[in-house]
C-alpha cells in the first residue's frame, strides 16, 4: 500500500512542478521556498544516472586556458545551464522536455544563488548541461574548506632553480601536507609571505613545469600541453609528472591563476 501511495504522489509531481514554475515566472519577488521546491522536484523526477562510456565526451573545457582561475565570457554569466541534447531526450522525452521548458527559471534561480546547484543533484550526472563557470565555482566552494589553515607548509626556493627546489621540497609530501596553508620564501630575498610570494611561486613554477626546454611537456597547435615523448632523458620524469599533477591540483584548490 505504501509504495502505491508514493507512486501516486510522484505521478502528481510534474503537474505541481509546472504550477510552481509558472508561479515563479509571474512573480516579481522570487521566493526562496518555491526555488527550493523546484530544485527538489527536479531531483526526484530525474532519470537514473548514466552508465554509458561517453558520459563526459560533450563537456566543454575550453573556457580555461591556464592553471587556476579561468576567465569567462558574458554568455557564461547569463546562462549557467544548457538545454538537453537530442540523445538525452530520446532516453526520457517527458523529463527533458520539462527541463528545457523550465530552463529559463532554473537559470534565474542559479543566477541569484549558485549554491542552489547542490540541490539539483541530478545535474551532476549530466555535467555537459552545466556551464564551465558553474562547475568551476561549485568546485571552488567545495574545495575551499579543504585547506588546512592550522598547519603551515613552508617552501624555501631559489628563483633560478624554482622547479628543482620545489620538486625536492614537495615531491615526497603526503596529500594532507599538500593541503596545508602555504608559506613561500625565495632564498636570498627579504620579505614575509602575505600571499603575494605564494602567488608568484605558483606562476614561476607553472612556467618552468611547462617550459618545453625542460622536456616534460610539449605545446600542441591549439596551445595545450601534452607529455613530451622525450621526457625520459630525465631519469625522474615519472616523479616529475606526478609532482606536476599534485601542483596543478593544489593551484585549482587554492584558486591560483598560473598562466
Amino acid at each position: 500500500r505504501v509504495p502505491g501511495l508514493i507512486k501516486d504522489k510522484i505521478a502528481a509531481l510534474p503537474a505541481l512542478l509546472d504550477k510552481l514554475v509558472d508561479k515563479y515566472k509571474k512573480s516579481e519577488v522570487k521566493d526562496v521556498y518555491s526555488a527550493n521546491l523546484i530544485c527538489l522536484i527536479f531531483s526526484i523526477l530525474a532519470p537514473p544516472p548514466r552508465t554509458d562510456e561517453d558520459l563526459f565526451e560533450s563537456i566543454d573545457l575550453s573556457s580555461s586556458n591556464s592553471v587556476g582561475v579561468p576567465s569567462f565570457s558574458s554568455d557564461q554569466f547569463t546562462s549557467l545551464l544548457k538545454s538537453s541534447s537530442e540523445k538525452l531526450r530520446k532516453g526520457n522525452k517527458d523529463f527533458w522536455e520539462m527541463y528545457d521548458k523550465s530552463l529559463p527559471v532554473l537559470n534565474d534561480i542559479l543566477s541569484k544563488d549558485e549554491g542552489q546547484l547542490a540541490k539539483m543533484k541530478f545535474l551532476f550526472d549530466y555535467p555537459e548541461l552545466i556551464s564551465f563557470r558553474a562547475r568551476f565555482n561549485h568546485f571552488r566552494k567545495k574545495m575551499k574548506s579543504r585547506i588546512d589553515t592550522k598547519h603551515l607548509l613552508s617552501i624555501d626556493v631559489h628563483r633560478s632553480s624554482v622547479l628543482i627546489d620545489s620538486f625536492d621540497k614537495l615531491s615526497r609530501k603526503t596529500p594532507s601536507e599538500w593541503l596545508q596553508k602555504l608559506s613561500v620564501k625565495f632564498k636570498g630575498e627579504r620579505g614575509a609571505d602575505s600571499g603575494g610570494l605564494t602567488k608568484e611561486w605558483f606562476t614561476l613554477l607553472s612556467q618552468e613545469l611547462f617550459n618545453t626546454n625542460n622536456a616534460l611537456y610539449k605545446s600542441s597547435e591549439n596551445k595545450r600541453f601534452l607529455p613530451n615523448s622525450t621526457s625520459y632523458i630525465n631519469s625522474e620524469h615519472i616523479d616529475y609528472f606526478k609532482f606536476s599533477g599534485k601542483f596543478i591540483a593544489r593551484a585549482l584548490i587554492e584558486g591560483q591563476c598560473s598562466n
